[in-house]
């Protein structure tokens, strides 16, 4: 019986067995049966159900990528679009910056909202280093509003791998030169922009758009 009931309902399954124990335990003391049965088997039955259940949450729960996924989600990236960018096409994250979102949290483990809610002054160098680091202390809510930590102070320095600073490196270049962005211009606008198969000036435009209304009402920062 348990293996033609799907996994989630395995626990109703044992919860039909205990009723039916209660049943038999009735019947037993009625003298309408000699044994109860049950109990014997109500062990097996809860452990086969809760191991079906742990491994489903195993299988559901990805805690981790495998060095041929994450080569694979790299390589993916790295390829080329249909962009121009100067005499080369531009790769997938260079003309996507939604691309960058996968390569940002397997490098530095946050979170879909926290990625999603860096802005281009909060990349920057290492003082005295030849490398870079992420400021996180903001995230997106369920609503899309960016939304600060609950103590303002709290800021994350998280380091960024050589790669992925060459990516981010990149990207912005492709704004600057490609979409004519200046350095001042680019400081407070997402990393990641979402992709709703428009060109990336036009999701810029959006934006900026989006700003001034924002200002125009009283309610920008």
């Amino acid at each position: 019986a348990m293996q033609s009931v799907i996994p989630e309902d395995r626990l109703a399954v044992v919860k039909y067995w205990q009723q039916l124990n209660i049943i038999m335990r009735v019947a037993e003391e009625s003298n309408y049966i000699q044994a109860n049965p049950i109990p014997a088997l109500l062990p097996d039955i809860s452990n086969r159900a809760s191991k079906e259940l742990r491994n489903l949450r195993n299988m559901l729960t990805k805690k981790t990528f495998t060095f041929e996924e994450e080569a694979r989600i790299l390589a993916y990236v790295h390829e080329e679009s249909d962009a121009d960018f100067g005499p080369r096409k531009a790769l997938r994250f260079e003309e996507d910056s939604t691309l960058l979102l996968g390569p940002i949290q397997l490098f530095t483990g946050m979170s879909t909202r926290e990625a999603c809610a860096l802005t281009w002054d909060d990349f920057e160098s290492i003082p005295g280093l030849k490398a870079y680091r992420l400021l996180v202390y903001k995230f997106l809510s369920d609503e899309g509003a960016v939304t600060y930590h609950a103590d303002d102070t709290a800021c994350r320095k998280v380091p960024v791998a050589p790669l992925l600073a060459n990516m981010l490196h990149s990207r912005k270049t492709y704004l600057q030169l490609v979409c004519g962005f200046t350095e001042a211009e680019l400081q407070h606008l997402p990393i990641i922009m979402p992709n709703n198969k428009k060109t990336v000036a036009e999701q810029i435009a959006d934006w900026f758009k989006s700003r001034i209304s924002k200002f125009n009402n009283g309610d920008g920062k």
